[in-house]
Parts: C-alpha cells; sequence; structure tokens
C-alpha cells in the first residue's frame, strides 16, 4: 500500500478468493491483517493463499474503528484501494473488478496506491 496522507490509524488489507464479502467484510475474508503505518507505505504477506482468483481489498482506517467511514451518501471519507488499481466510479467495487490470478505454487506481488475522497 502507498500513497498515504498521513501517519494516523492503521493499514487494514483483506484477501479474498471469491466475490463472497467483498471489499468491506473483513470477516469473508480469506485473509486479513491490520499494519501499523511508519512512512508513505506498509507491506505485508498473505502465506497459504490457494490457487485460482483473489482481489485483495485495503483501506487507511485513520480513526482506527476497522471499517470503512462514510459520509451520509455512503461515499468514502477514508483512503481506499483495490488490486489493479481500480477505481470504479458511481457503485460498489465488484470482485471482478479487482480480480487477479494466482498459478500454483507461484508468488505475486501486489501495489496498490490509495485513493483519497
Amino acid at each position: 500500500m502507498t500513497g498515504f496522507r498521513n501517519g494516523r490509524g492503521q493499514a487494514l488489507l483483506a484477501l479474498f478468493t471469491s466475490e463472497r464479502g467483498f471489499p468491506g467484510e473483513r470477516d469473508a475474508a480469506h485473509a486479513a491483517t491490520a499494519l501499523p503505518i511508519d512512512g508513505d507505505s506498509v507491506e505485508t504477506a498473505f502465506d497459504d493463499v490457494p490457487p485460482g482468483p483473489f482481489a485483495v481489498a485495503a483501506l487507511h482506517d485513520e480513526n482506527g474503528n476497522f471499517r470503512m467511514d462514510t459520509n451520509i451518501l455512503g461515499m468514502p471519507k477514508e483512503g481506499y484501494g483495490l488490486s489493479r488499481n481500480v477505481r470504479p466510479r458511481f457503485r460498489s467495487p465488484k470482485f471482478e473488478d479487482a480480480r487477479l490470478e494466482l498459478a500454483p505454487g507461484a508468488t505475486r506481488y501486489v501495489s496498490i496506491q490509495l485513493v483519497y475522497p
């Protein structure tokens, strides 16, 4: 994750292997982590990811409440990003928008640039 506007809060990342719960239901993710922010970027690794489709959702949780804060219209108030750095407009992102493939035995590096409202 890169592009933090400040060092407050934490970085949340969730890796999904299906559309179920994507992008905001951390409990439905295959793996999820919370990381302290130190500088402009954070890195982590997800182990034991099965081969096949996956997508990553990232959030700069500035107030540490473990969720995306939104305004009255449901628009994000905190920084977020998705694998493939997709930016759907006028709708919530879908798993297929951010979907990548993991080959058996492979390692994939995913860079996510945060965007802020």
